[in-house]
């Protein structure tokens, strides 16, 4: 799924509350599943201007979220932590802006800070796993070669949401794929 969430709405409540939410409705589903049964996401965040295309939305910030999500780090991360239910990669932008600016309950010493390397989209990201401790996780360094593309599974596979209500995210983009 590909959400465009309005500039009215903001990055901390997106950072923080609507996280926080969807990994206790997560939990709740997951409750009585194993396995292959269980709905674990990834959840990608970045903040910029897009604007509708043929094919969904275009733009730089789109790119980044979808950069961050087919990430090896963040992948990884869901893999690695078999009790988590969401893992969260925040861009450079929307973690300065609202964690290490203090504007949310989660602390920063909850994220670890991992290079992200996919096509030709370098940079750095921060990544959160509610429930783990992500300064422990087994994760891969960034190579400098291209990473994985997404599964035939999933390939294609494109949902955009637009929300209405309280969600709020300065200028931003989210993005959330299912493991």
């Amino acid at each position: 799924m590909f959400a465009v969430i309005p500039p009215t709405e903001s990055e901390p409540r997106i950072v923080d509350d609507f996280i926080r939410h969807l990994n206790r409705l997560l939990k709740r589903h997951n409750a009585a599943r194993n396995g292959d049964d269980r709905l674990r996401l990834r959840v990608a965040a970045h903040v910029g201007v897009v604007s509708a295309a043929d094919n969904g939305f275009a733009g730089e910030p789109a790119v980044v979220v979808g950069r961050l999500l087919d990430s090896a780090p963040l992948r990884a991360a869901i893999a690695a932590a078999d009790d988590a239910h969401l893992a969260l990669l925040l861009s450079r932008d929307v973690y300065q802006g609202t964690v290490a600016g203090g504007y949310t309950t989660v602390e920063p010493s909850d994220f670890r800070q991992v290079k992200i390397q996919v096509k030709k989209y370098s940079g750095e990201a921060w990544l959160f796993v509610p429930g783990a401790d992500v300064h422990g996780l087994d994760l891969p360094e960034a190579t400098g070669a291209a990473e994985a593309a997404p599964s035939a599974k999933t390939a294609g596979q494109v949902v955009h949401t637009v929300f209405h209500g309280d969600v709020r995210l300065d200028g931003g983009v989210i993005g959330i794929s299912n493991n």
